[in-house]
């Protein structure tokens, strides 16, 4: 994988990392958050100390992953109708369930 190739980098510099997910999750590098848009394929891993990044994340409509699980669980225990998670929600549903 390629994320974990660079871990030393990674590190030191704490980049904003896209990455696009398929059937695989990458690794998480500690100390980082992980967001996506619903329904989306790519993820966002974002370093927890950079708040700024964070809140900009979230106002162009990223959702950190944890709520969107939750978020699809709530609507099915209600018994809403709701869209069929994506390839990419269902990895991700699945990785932290």
């Amino acid at each position: 994988m390629i994320l974990e190739g660079g871990v030393a980098s990674i590190e030191k510099f704490r980049p904003i990392i896209q990455v696009e997910v398929n059937k695989i999750v990458s690794v998480i590098p500690p100390g980082y958050r992980r967001y996506s848009k619903p329904k989306g394929i790519n993820n966002l891993l974002i370093p927890a100390e950079q708040a700024e990044a964070i809140k900009t994340a979230v106002a162009q409509g990223f959702v950190e992953i944890a709520e969107i699980a939750a978020q699809r669980r709530a609507e099915a225990s209600r018994g809403e109708r709701f869209q069929p998670l994506s390839a990419a929600e269902k990895v991700l549903s699945d990785d932290i369930s």
